[in-house]
This record gives structure tokens, C-alpha cells and sequence, in this order.
């Protein structure tokens, strides 16, 4: 786990200033490797890699990677079974040695194709010098981050977009980015919050030649789904696999646990199965409320024997962690679960470099209240996820650049629901859940593991109609049925709650003067938007005071991002 960052030029230059800018780019990113620094080049080619570590020795875990040919690696994130691949392809996995010596020698064998049969979350450059040409590609769904832009006679890449600002100069922040974040709370398509910074496709790859000329395509095969059948067995077979093959020996374990479905049977598959019992590490609030779930969590960790740590988030806290995710964000995101995230992560990376979650189950086993009721009409379905209608904005549909190269099968092709889960995730997995989770677990110096996105199992989701995955129209009906023996009866009979936040109680008390002070101000960033005026002065927790707390918290998670981190890019680093 750790941060990349390279330059590719067209033509040669000094080696010297390549190293320059590269290290600028990882010192950047700094946060997302505390514990060393690579670089190199080769007078056209730079590659640079802060490192976390977590697999190999501090000698041998350490990056690039250089194989008897001569390829460069650098790579963020984790290949989780190293030994099995290196013994697939005829060789020896060293514990001594990073995972990224088997993904290597994976990619000279079998090419990117090669990368549907392993688990694995990443985003990778690979320099080839016989080609004299970079490979980067990024995991099936888009766990690590990896950005892009032009720069003067070159291409430059990373995992953050601080690390680009470095070499790009001033970046210009995309009002499409800020409306879409107002309407959707996340940025969409494959674009960010500034013009001409980009990311890189989920499942994709690209190669840049000698000469500049770039060519993409997907290393992911998405099939339609199939007949509708019962496979609960193969289904707890998959997940018990991706969960203790995600369960590592070096550190301990831990476990986000919020008392619902997906991180209970995490948990449990983990205390049971993995090589050393997890610490779980659960949320709870000062204002106590329906939001707070944490005595269900704490409940489940009591029958399963279970060490647990309990962080209680008061509203105190608040304006802090909503600055400090902001930076970590780069990408604004409006869930409100972004400050128990945080809050979250820095507890557990006191006892550990390892997280275990139960994120990427609701877009594939059909988890959402909203997706009840499908409908073939996008547009209206879009309509159950926005926060601000896109007529509050002063504009007549949602910004074009919201659903931008996501996967929405043909309407007629698939029923209404595998159409819509379809979208979810290609769209707002990615930008809206993925990014939160990496960006600030990384930022507490967590590596974050989730093993409902391993492609065995996505595989299995997505080849399963939504009908054999909500039978009766039970949310995860799949899901329940399949772990149905494991987890107690209680937790099995609870109504799907989303991790939530008691963020109108939080308004209307102790944060009423914040919100007040920070988007009152004449010059505040997001009247650029809409006017916060009439929100604050009508905001109560009242009926309807829901989807206004929504709305109040989004343009004041909007304004602290923008004074925090997006003024920072406009101009030079």
C-alpha cells in the first residue's frame, strides 16, 4: 500500500529535473507512504512510489521493481495471494519479498488479461525497455486512485491530485464538478473536481509510447447477467475466500464493524477463519439518536469473542475532521460518513496498518431502500440519489459530465433493477464510496481491504440476476440466505440501515453557529452555486428537516473544501 507518481516524456531530458519533479510529486503525497521513498529514471521516464509497508522486508517490500529484463514497476495497493500466482506461473513467492514481484512477473507473463484471475486492488505503471513504453492500469473497481493530466511535453500520473499540482502549475476547478458533487455528493464519470485532471478507467489500462501516442482499453470482462438461480453455497464459498485470503499474518487484524449485514459478516468470517482474531473498531455518537448503531455492533463482538474499541465522535470534533477530510478528499465528497470515517481510521492505524470492511456489497447484491421499486428510466432513478434537484442550481437537467463513460446497458436489454446496479457500479461506487474509503484510511496510514469487491466474487454477483439476489424483494435476500447458519438471528431480522450520521441534531445544535459563520460571508465559495440564505434561515429538524440538513451539509462540506484544499490548486505549488 502506497502512493504512485511518474512523468513520461515524449523525448529525453535531464535526469536530474525528472528526479525533481518526481520527487515533488511524492513528497506531495507523502502521507500515503510514511515509511520510504523510491524513485527513478531513465532521462525520459520517471517513476517514484511512496511506501506503507505491509508485505515484504524493508530491503526487498521496496519499489520499483526491476525484473532480469529490465521493467520498472511501481504499485499502490495489495495482491493478496502473491504465493499462489508466483506458483501458477511456475516460481516462488519469499515473504521477504514485495507482492509486487509476483504482479510483475504476472504482467510479462499474461499480459493485463492476466490480471481477472487474482485478487487484488491497484493502480500500476509498468515501464517496458524494449518497447520503450509505460502500461498503467487500474483494479477492477477502483479501490486505488490513479490521476492523470498533460504537461508540457509529457504525460504525468499519480495517486493523489496535490502530487500533480507539483508539475502541472495552477489547476482550474470544473463547475461541473461542483454542481454534480451539490446534485449527486461525489464528482462522476472518470473526470475530477479540475479541468484537464482525469482518472483513469476502473478495470482499464493505457500505454503511452516512445512518441506519446496513447492507446486504452479494459482488462475487465463484465458479462450480462444469467438465469435466475440459487447458489448460496458457492456465494459463502467465494466471500470466506476473499475474507481470510484479505486477512494477513504480519499485523493484526481489524475490522470496521457498524452492526449491519456486510461488516458482520466480515467480522465474523474473519474471527473465525482468519489467521489471528480482528480487532473491531466501531462508531458512536454525543447525540445518541437512531443514526447510532454502535450497540449493535458491539453486541455481535461480544458473542464472537471478539476485542472491540468504541470511538465516540462529539460534534466538538466536527469542524476539524470536516477540514481534515476535505484535504484528504482532493475530490469533494458530501456523505457525512466521511467524519466517523476518518475518525475511524486514525483509531485503528494506532494498533494496526490493516482494515478489513464490508464496503462494495450493496451495488452488487442489491442492498438500497432506493432500489426498490426499479424503474427503467434513469433519469427518474437519478432523482432518488440527488440532494439538490439540478432546477435548485439554475439548470435544466444534471450536468452532462456526471454519468460520462458509465456502463448503462441498452434499456430493454435487462430488467430494470440489473440495469440500475449496473450503473451504480460504474459510477457511484467508484467516485462516491471507493474514494472515501482509500483516501481517508490512507491518510491515517491504514491500508483499507474490502472483500466484497474481489473480482471472484463481483463475478458471481454480476452473473446472477437482481431477481436470485433479492428473492421476494428482500434486500441481499442472497446474501442473508447464504450466511444464514453464521450470523445470529437478531442481526439477520434487522432492517437494512445505512451508516449514517446525526447530522440534523449536529445543525440545529452545537454546529448552528459554524454553519452559520462559514456560509454566511459575502464571499463564500459555493454562492457561486446558489444562495445558502433562505437553507439557513429555514433549516429546523422539523418535518423535512432531513433532506435540508442534507442540502445545508453538503454546501458546507463544499465551502470548507474549497478554502482548505481547492483555492490551494488554483495556483502554483
Amino acid at each position: 500500500m502506497c502512493g504512485i507518481a511518474g512523468v513520461v516524456f515524449d523525448a529525453p531530458r535531464d535526469e536530474a529535473e525528472i528526479l525533481r519533479m518526481v520527487r515533488a510529486m511524492c513528497e506531495a503525497e507523502r502521507h500515503r507512504g510514511p515509511d520510504g521513498q523510491e524513485l527513478w529514471t531513465n532521462g525520459r521516464v520517471g517513476l517514484g512510489m511512496v511506501r506503507l509497508a505491509v508485505v515484504g522486508s524493508a530491503d526487498r517490500g521496496r519499489q520499483p521493481i526491476k525484473d532480469e529484463q529490465g521493467c520498472q514497476l511501481v504499485f499502490n495497493g495489495e495482491l493478496y495471494e502473491p504465493a499462489r500466482v508466483m506458483s501458477s506461473l511456475g516460481g516462488y513467492f519469499d515473504k521477504e519479498d514485495c507482492d509486487g514481484t509476483a504482479l510483475l512477473r504476472l504482467l510479462r507473463a499474461r499480459g493485463v488479461t492476466g490480471l481477472r484471475d487474482v485478487g487484488a486492488m491497484f493502480s500500476l505503471a509498468l515501464y517496458d525497455p524494449r518497447a520503450d513504453e509505460v502500461l498503467l492500469a487500474r483494479d477492477a473497481w477502483g479501490e486505488k486512485p490513479l490521476y492523470m493530466t498533460h504537461i508540457a511535453g509529457g504525460l504525468a500520473f499519480a495517486s493523489t491530485i496535490a502530487a500533480l499540482h507539483t508539475v502541472s502549475g495552477p489547476l482550474s476547478i470544473r463547475a461541473g464538478a461542483m454542481q454534480e458533487c451539490l446534485i449527486f455528493k461525489s464528482v462522476g464519470g472518470n473526470q475530477s473536481a479540475f479541468e484537464d485532471v482525469s482518472q483513469l478507467p476502473a478495470g482499464s489500462w493505457m500505454r503511452v509510447a516512445r512518441d506519446g501516442t496513447l492507446e486504452s482499453g479494459r482488462w475487465l470482462e463484465v458479462r450480462d447477467p444469467g438465469a435466475p438461480a440459487e447458489r448460496s453455497e458457492e456465494i459463502r464459498e467465494r466471500l470466506v475466500q476473499a475474507i481470510t485470503s484479505r486477512c494477513g499474518d504480519r499485523y493484526r487484524n481489524a475490522v470496521f464493524l457498524s452492526g449491519g449485514l456486510d461488516s458482520s459478516i466480515v467480522a465474523t468470517v474473519a474471527g473465525r477463519y482468519g489467521a489471528t482474531a480482528p480487532r473491531v473498531f466501531t462508531v458512536g455518537y454525543d447525540v445518541g439518536g437512531w443514526q447510532d448503531e454502535h450497540s449493535f455492533a458491539l453486541r455481535l463482538a461480544d458473542e464472537l469473542g471478539l476485542h472491540h474499541e468504541f470511538v465516540s465522535l462529539d460534534s466538538e470534533q466536527v469542524p476539524e475532521l470536516l477540514r481534515d477530510t476535505a484535504i484528504a478528499l482532493e475530490d469533494p465528497v458530501h456523505d457525512p460518513v466521511v467524519v466517523p470515517t476518518l475518525a475511524l481510521a486514525r483509531a485503528a492505524a494506532k494498533e494496526t496498518k490493516v482494515v478489513l470492511t464490508g464496503d462494495g456489497s450493496d451495488e452488487f447484491w442489491g442492498g438500497y431502500a432506493r432500489f426498490d421499486d426499479p424503474t427503467d428510466d434513469i433519469d427518474a432513478y437519478l432523482e432518488r440519489t440527488m440532494v439538490f434537484h439540478p432546477r435548485d442550481l439554475g439548470l435544466a437537467g444534471i450536468p452532462e459530465g456526471y454519468l460520462k463513460n458509465a456502463s448503462i446497458p441498452a434499456e430493454g436489454s435487462m430488467p430494470a433493477l440489473d440495469r440500475i446496479l449496473r450503473l451504480e457500479s460504474s459510477n457511484r461506487l467508484r467516485n462516491y464510496h471507493l474514494a472515501r474509503l482509500d483516501k481517508l484510511s490512507m491518510d491515517a496510514g491504514l491500508e483499507a481491504r474490502s472483500p466484497f469487491l474481489d473480482v471472484a466474487v463481483t463475478s458471481l454477483a454480476l452473473s446472477l440476476p437482481a431477481a436470485s439476489k433479492r428473492v421476494g424483494g428482500r434486500p441481499k435476500a442472497a446474501l442473508i440466505d447464504a450466511f444464514s447458519a453464521d450470523l445470529p438471528p437478531w442481526l439477520l431480522a434487522r432492517k437494512k440501515q445505512p451508516f449514517t450520521v446525526p447530522i440534523e441534531a449536529w445543525l440545529a445544535g452545537s454546529l448552528h453557529d459554524f454553519c452559520h459563520d462559514t456560509l454566511g460571508g459575502s464571499n463564500a465559495f459555493v454562492r457561486d452555486f446558489t444562495a445558502p440564505e433562505k437553507l439557513l434561515e429555514d433549516f429546523s429538524t422539523g418535518p423535512g428537516g432531513g433532506q435540508k440538513a442534507m442540502q445545508l451539509w453538503s454546501l458546507l462540506h463544499l465551502e470548507i473544501w474549497y478554502q482548505s484544499f481547492g483555492r490551494k490548486m488554483e495556483v502554483a505549488a
